[in-house]
């Protein structure tokens, strides 16, 4: 199948095509019907007739077929770009990517064309002009408008309950006092000094509740008291931001539905806190954004964080109940 790759729409001219008609006597003789054409359109696009829609990264096929009762010389094929036409390329019937019949009056081409980044908001037309040995012509437009990729759906956690760390030795840390956003699950510090599997590599925060802080989320990096993290093999900078949103962006009824809503919701929201991998203070009802740590597999990503309730304190009771948006594949 031939590509109609990128320069095509940059394309030099390949020199003139001479029309292959013979030289007529004295009394002109009839001319013979002239050529159809026909472009059937197939792939990743949507539409009917001769308006199509794309996406990034779709590809489209177009399955030209030439009907030339006084036979098949060329087809010209023009491309545009929001109305600005490109260079004009030729194909002859003596192409290699031109198939035709005995006596040269059916002919057909495979073309395809992959949408790009810069084709996205463009409407991108094809111009398809079959001529016949008579100088005869008959065209066809086929007109793809091209856009971004819908942004895919975030991952929720509709309820993480979190604990304030408690115990003085490995085997006494049993709380489950972190939490991993690349795997849904909470850790305590005994699982993650007891396990061979590096468990810290996934973990971007964890809860305690400080005597003039409050309820407290920090990241591994920035968790202000010895608890056993300094044996750790990873410990995440994930950073925090405080927003002005509410328990309204969650759920299935809720105004943040995907990636995009997630980052512009983050570029919205402002530092709150000194460390900026600490957030103190927490409140039920408010919603914090974070951006996990860029070392992370899988590179860095953004959510928020409801504080849905806060019970107990510093004991054994004191818990922190969360709900958490977040760049991962949707479940």
């Amino acid at each position: 199948m031939k590509k109609l790759f990128r320069n095509l729409l940059f394309f030099s001219a390949i020199g003139s095509v001479a029309i292959l008609a013979s030289c007529g006597g004295d009394e002109e003789e009839p001319l013979p019907d002239g050529p159809s054409i026909t472009v059937a359109v197939s792939g990743d696009v949507e539409g009917s007739g001769e308006e199509f829609t794309a996406i990034t990264g779709d590809e489209v096929t177009f399955a030209v077929s030439i009907t030339a009762p006084g036979v098949f010389n060329t087809l010209n094929i023009t491309p545009s770009i929001d109305g600005v036409a490109g260079t004009l390329v030729p194909y002859t019937r003596d192409d290699t990517e031109v198939t035709t019949n005995a006596d040269n009056t059916t002919a057909s081409i495979n073309l395809s064309y992959e949408f790009d980044e810069e084709d996205e908001g463009k409407e991108i037309s094809w111009t398809f002009e079959a001529v016949d040995d008579s100088d005869q012509k008959a065209t066809k437009t086929i007109t793809v408008t091209a856009s971004a990729p819908p942004s895919p759906e975030a991952r929720a956690y509709s309820t993480v309950l979190l604990s304030a760390p408690i115990g003085a030795t490995t085997a006494e840390k049993s709380s489950e006092t972190f939490f991993s956003t690349s795997t849904g699950l909470t850790y305590s510090m005994k699982a993650v000094l007891e396990s061979s599997d590096p468990i810290s590599a996934n973990i971007d925060f964890g809860y305690f509740y400080g005597a003039s802080t409050f309820a407290t989320l920090a990241s591994p990096a920035a968790y202000p008291f010895a608890y056993g993290q300094a044996a750790w093999g990873t410990k995440n900078a994930t950073t925090f931001r405080r927003t002005t949103l509410d328990d309204t962006a969650f759920g299935a009824e809720g105004s943040v539905k995907t990636w995009a809503d997630i980052d512009a919701a983050v570029e919205a929201a402002t530092a709150a806190d000194a460390d900026p991998g600490i957030e103190s203070g927490l409140e039920e009802g408010e919603v914090l954004a974070f951006v996990t740590a860029s070392t992370k597999t899988g590179g860095s990503k953004k959510g928020l964080i409801l504080v849905k309730s806060i019970t107990g304190a510093a004991g054994s009771d004191g818990k922190i109940e969360l709900e958490i948006l977040v760049q991962e594949d949707a479940e």
